[in-house]
């Protein structure tokens, strides 16, 4: 089966989007609402028992992407005994990881207190709060949560988008519902594992419908079975470095320096994440199709369609940073009031650990669709101690900067350069020197753009809502003038422009088959 690249991956990064603008306009409000109605604290405890959670989960780290990349063959083949061995597989390995998930979590519960520095809100149990989060991270192994493997290995992950808009504007509604007739976070907290179940069932249903010659049947054969083992090494210990660098700053904070900076650091760390979710779903609308072209295309066309998404990122991810810098404190003297922002130098590190992270996507991107974990499978170890390091003793010493920084260094220094090497060597087999150079490229230019841009916003002597408009309006015309003029001469730019005119074209054909859907 070929699938339609083009097609799934517009219809994907619509829906995705949508879901996007829901999962960040709802929790902004309940956010808002929580500061106001309980304080910053509770959004503290919400951020150090999800990091807390993130690590405990370990032990799925990589077999969800594995079982996706397994599937992608025998799609193609249109191997329908295949997939039901997978399916049946990834079952029975997810009621495992439940198991252990759960078990982890109540043996970490004595060690709560332990994990914040100062007082916790006083109407609050921290044993019986972590219970409802854990039951939030555990009960979708138990239920149906195998079955995205079908929707992401079709690129159909619009399906996905389509079940959790439904499932979310439900959920937020009804939490800030809650905080406004009760104010007690133990009812609003509750709705998170029912949203869960809700979300797995929905999926469960659908699923059956579109994909009824998929049952959770057969075994998979040894040859295949060893090799998913193979990768699902590989990418325990990619998650695992990942799930370290993204909850190790959580649990530093709140250790070392308390749950007030930590609600007021996640929430500026909330907008970023915000925006990267957005360029999280244009990517993962991507991955499939990718896979299923490297399999079907030739290396050289490949090849080119790597450059021109690390183009297309380039110009999106600077952007975006030259909106953070505009308008990162403006939005968050309206939003928390001035009691509640942090200092210029922590906006700017954001910004710039917000470029680092981002700017690696496209590889990591067809790594994955690869299946390249193997082969650098020690790099994010490597990169998760050195970011814990210089973690820990930037709190320590309460270096509040030092702590972000660290986790930049990490990535450029030590990551950037290994996973590079690792994609170059097995897969382009050509030098490195061609991306580096456009990656120091597109960074010259993004500071082109950030740096007056941020400058004309600083003389317009406006503040409070009007100030972030005049901002945005600033933001929209001046960085894309300056990338137009730098980039209007680069190869990707044309191939790029071509690249867009296809997906309209193809627009109104795309539009029936997702009415039909």
């Amino acid at each position: 089966m070929k699938l339609n690249r083009r097609k799934n991956a517009l219809r994907s990064t619509t829906f995705g989007i949508l879901q996007k603008i829901i999962a960040i306009l709802l929790p902004f409000l309940v956010r808002t609402v929580t500061i106001k109605i309980l304080g910053v604290e509770y959004l503290g405890l919400n951020s150090l028992f999800s990091s807390i959670l993130n690590i405990l989960s370990i032990t799925e780290l990589g077999f969800g992407t594995a079982m996706v990349y397994s599937m992608y063959k025998p799609i193609a083949e249109d191997d329908e005994d295949s997939i039901r061995a997978l399916l049946n597989l990834y079952k029975k390995i997810y009621r495992i990881i439940g198991i252990v998930v759960l078990t982890a979590g109540l043996l970490v519960m004595p060690a709560l207190k332990f994990l914040i520095k100062g007082d916790h809100p006083a109407d609050i149990n921290l044993y019986v709060l972590f219970v409802i989060f854990l039951s939030n991270n555990v009960i979708g192994y138990f239920f149906f949560a195998y079955k995205n493997s079908l929707l992401a290995a079709h690129q159909r992950n619009d399906i996905s988008s389509k079940i959790t808009i439904l499932i979310q504007i439900i959920l937020y509604s009804v939490q800030i519902a809650v905080l406004f007739l009760f104010k007690n976070y133990y009812v609003y907290i509750i709705f998170l594992p029912l949203s869960t179940l809700a979300n797995n069932l929905c999926v469960q249903i659908v699923t059956k419908k579109l994909y009824p010659q998929y049952l959770a049947k057969g075994q998979v054969d040894a040859e295949s079975k060893k090799q998913i083992k193979k990768q699902i090494y590989a990418l325990f210990l990619h998650k695992i470095g990942y799930v370290i660098q993204s909850s190790i700053d959580n649990i530093a904070i709140s250790a070392f320096m308390g749950l007030t900076l930590l609600g007021k650091y996640n929430n500026y760390y909330y907008m970023i994440t915000a925006i990267q979710g957005f360029l999280t779903i244009i990517k993962q609308s991507l991955v499939a199709g990718i896979g299923n072209s490297i399999l079907l295309e030739t290396k050289e066309d490949n090849k080119k369609q790597f450059y021109r998404y690390l183009f297309m990122l380039a110009w999106i991810v600077g952007w975006c940073a030259t909106c953070f810098m505009c308008l990162y404190q403006p939005f968050m003297r309206v939003w928390v009031k001035p009691e509640n922002m942090l200092s210029i130098s922590v906006v700017i590190c954001l910004v710039a650990l917000f470029y680092v992270s981002e700017m690696r996507g496209v590889v990591g991107l067809y790594k994955d669709a690869l299946g390249m974990w193997h082969e650098d499978r020690f790099r994010p170890i490597i990169v998760s101690i050195f970011n814990a390091i210089g973690t820990i003793i930037c709190a320590h010493y309460g270096w509040f900067e030092g702590i972000i920084i660290s986790t930049i260094i990490s990535y450029a220094l030590v990551g950037l350069p290994i996973e590079t090497f690792v994609f170059y060597k097995y897969y382009m087999e050509e030098k490195q020197f061609k991306y580096y150079l456009k990656q120091i490229f597109y960074l010259f230019v993004s500071v082109l753009a950030i740096v007056p841009t941020y400058f004309i916003c600083k003389l317009i002597p406006l503040t409070g809502i009007p100030q972030i408009v005049v901002n945005l309006i600033i933001c929209l015309v001046v960085p894309n003038i300056t990338m137009l003029v730098c980039y209007f001469k680069v190869p990707e730019f044309k191939q790029s422009i071509s690249f867009i005119k296809n997906f309209k074209t193809k627009r109104e054909n795309v539009d029936e088959n997702q009415t039909n859907a």
